[in-house]
């Protein structure tokens, strides 16, 4: 029983992930890079894959059947998954926080070139 829910599991997480991972290079990279894009990452995942044969033999001779240090080297690498992404969103983040304020100070700039000064401009930027 429990292979058959790991199994129907394991489908449909491939089923989200290949999903997912196409509408993001859409959304991210535009439909003319979508190919090329998909052609580096699904064999880059393959040889990934192939790594699971080398870590098992590896913790059956060196560690005696003991996988933990295996399974919290991938945990670590899995970790590195996530902690990427999020970076990369708080750099995405402080970017446009940033050209936000760019714009308003170039707003005052350009109020204050043209004679004038908007007092709601002097309000927002700090």
């Amino acid at each position: 029983m429990a292979q058959l829910a790991t199994f129907v599991l394991f489908a449909l997480y491939r089923a989200f992930l290949f999903g997912s991972l196409g509408t993001f290079l859409m959304l991210e990279f535009g439909a003319e890079l979508v190919g090329r894009l998909v052609a580096v990452i699904v064999p880059f995942g393959g040889l990934v894959s192939l790594l699971q044969y080398p870590l098992f033999q590896q913790a059956m001779q060196t560690y005696k059947a003991d996988f933990t240090v295996t399974s919290g080297s991938l945990v670590g690498l899995a970790a590195l998954t996530v902690a990427f992404p999020i970076g990369f969103g708080y750099l995405h983040g402080y970017k446009c926080r940033y050209a936000k304020l760019e714009e308003q100070r170039q707003a005052k700039a350009d109020a204050l070139a043209r004679g004038g000064g908007d007092s709601s401009l002097d309000a927002k930027v700090v």
